[in-house]
C-alpha cells in the first residue's frame, strides 16, 4: 500500500480451499500468530450462498474446517496481501445486512 492509498480504496476476496467466493466489505480484528490466527469478516449486500454453507457447517455442525484465503486487493485489481488462515472455523455469526460479521480462527496463518 503506497502512502497516499486509503485503506478504503482496497477490497478482499475470499477463498476457500481455492474457490473463489465472495468480495467483502471488509476485514477486522486481524491475528496471527504462533497459535493460530483469526479474523472477523464483515460481509456486503452481496454474499454467496457456497460461503453462507461454509459458515453454517462450520457453526451449526461442527465441520468445516478448511483453508480460508483473504485477499487484499488495491483499487486496480492487483493482489497487494495474501492472508492464509488454515483449517479455519468460524465461532460466531452476527447476521444482519449490510453488515453481517463472520468470526474465523485458524489453527495456523500467515500474512503474504
Amino acid at each position: 500500500m503506497t502512502e497516499n492509498e486509503t485503506l478504503a480504496a482496497h477490497h478482499f476476496k475470499l477463498q476457500l480451499d481455492g474457490v473463489m467466493l465472495e468480495a467483502v466489505k471488509g476485514i477486522n480484528h486481524l491475528s496471527i500468530d504462533k497459535n493460530g490466527g483469526k479474523v472477523t469478516i464483515v460481509r456486503g449486500v452481496k454474499t454467496s450462498t457456497a460461503f453462507t454453507e461454509w459458515v453454517n457447517r462450520s457453526l451449526h455442525d461442527g465441520i468445516g474446517a478448511e483453508n480460508l484465503t483473504i485477499n487484499e486487493e488495491d483499487s486496480a485489481g492487483r493482489t497487494v496481501r495474501r492472508i492464509q488462515l488454515m483449517d479455519a472455523r468460524v465461532t460466531k455469526w452476527e447476521s444482519g445486512k449490510p453488515n453481517e460479521r463472520v468470526f474465523v480462527v485458524a489453527e495456523r496463518g500467515s500474512i503474504e
